[in-house]
């Protein structure tokens, strides 16, 4: 019986000394696997770009950065370019990684060179040009969000001596963006700016035809006369027929639309006072479209049943869990033995006091004593 209880004694110490969690992350460790996302832990230079955000000027290209949370350690550069990268969740773990960038200067040569060498650089699934405009129609407010339909380039013609004959050019807004922009849902996060006019107006959202040009227009006659020459023109602006012309001519003709909001009436009393609310208005709709998901995810997205173990880990796993309850069994069984020994250890002793009394020479000197103790009484 000792000898049984010391072998498990031994067992319950050698168990002990196995350090089972240090063992698994060491295993861990060498093959090189974890449980987070491997999606997260890819290198970026792993991942496909799904959106390029095209901006012109300061202004919106910062709007655009702050709606998307992009900061300057999200700046990456390519060749001559910088960029800034980074990522806008989705439901259900899916995911768009994007890029942000600003043209070196105005107008549509600076937005075709700037968005040929998007396309180069990151070969996108989509491309939007992000940030403001000025009104045409008298339909839309200062602030109010127009996505276009289609750009009209008005600036082409042959100027002759009898006046200009104008050759205008146009460039549709890709069919599933521009669907898809038409059916997004309800837009219902607020413009972190204030509106210059001091009211809580939520800026409405339209569709229709902006023009591009390569001014900038702040005469009320010239900006009639646009209408003249397309009477679907809403707002013009300088950026978009560069964009499209880009798009267009790539190989893969990469999907593209404009978002603009109303920073002016491109008349006479044009300022640059609504230019930072307009900016985050278009900023703001745009990642709320592109929160809609019109686009698959170009990168795959991490399931449940995706984010397991490698089979030497989870048969680490299983012994751990093995070893784990053979533990916790011989625990159990030397505590049993234990109290077993102790009831038993017990016994013996109440069995040897018994003995000890019961022994003959006891009796014997108990009887001696009681005699002596007996003829002492007399004698005195």
């Amino acid at each position: 019986m000792l000898d049984f209880i010391i072998f498990m004694q031994e067992r319950l110490q050698s168990l002990d000394n196995v350090d089972c969690e240090e063992s698994y992350e060491r295993t861990k460790m060498k093959t090189g696997a974890t449980r987070t996302n491997r999606n997260l832990n890819q290198s970026q230079d792993d991942l496909l770009i799904d959106f390029v955000i095209i901006t012109a000027i300061g202004v919106e290209r910062k709007a655009v950065c702050r709606a998307f949370k992009l900061l300057d350690k999200h700046r990456v550069r390519r060749d001559s370019r910088v960029y800034w990268r980074g990522r806008l969740q989705l439901d259900d773990g899916e995911f768009y990684e994007i890029a942000v960038a600003q043209a070196a200067d105005m107008a549509n040569v600076d937005s075709a060179l700037l968005t040929s060498d998007s396309i180069h650089h990151w070969k996108p699934g989509g491309l939007l040009l992000v940030g403001i405009a000025g009104a045409v129609s008298d339909e839309l407010g200062l602030g109010d969000v127009v996505v276009g339909t289609e750009v009209f380039y008005y600036e082409r013609g042959k100027q002759t001596p009898s006046g200009k004959r104008r050759e205008p050019k146009q460039y549709p807004a890709d069919s599933t963006l521009i669907n898809n922009a038409m059916a997004v849902r309800r837009w219902r996060a607020s413009v972190p700016v204030a509106r210059p006019d001091g009211s809580q107006n939520r800026p409405p959202i339209h569709y229709g035809v902006i023009a591009s040009g390569e001014m900038v227009i702040a005469d009320e006659d010239t900006r009639d006369q646009l209408i003249e020459q397309h009477r679907k023109i809403l707002a013009v602006e300088m950026e978009g027929y560069g964009l499209g012309a880009a798009a267009w001519q790539s190989f893969d003709r990469i999907r593209h639309l404009v978002i603009r909001a109303i920073c002016d009436r491109a008349d006479s009393k044009k300022t640059a006072k609504w230019h930072a609310y307009a900016a985050a208005a278009a900023a703001g709709f745009a990642r709320h479209f592109l929160r809609d998901r019109p686009l698959d995810p170009r990168n795959p997205t991490t399931h449940p049943d995706e984010d397991r173990e490698p089979p030497v880990l989870e048969e680490l796993q299983r012994q751990h869990k093995e070893l784990h309850h053979d533990q916790q069994e011989t625990r159990e069984d030397l505590r049993k033995i234990q109290e077993l020994l102790a009831q038993f250890s017990m016994e013996i002793s109440l069995i040897s006091s018994k003995s000890d009394l019961d022994a003959p020479e006891n009796i014997v000197n108990s009887s001696l004593q009681r005699s002596a103790d007996t003829s002492g009484e007399k004698t005195f």
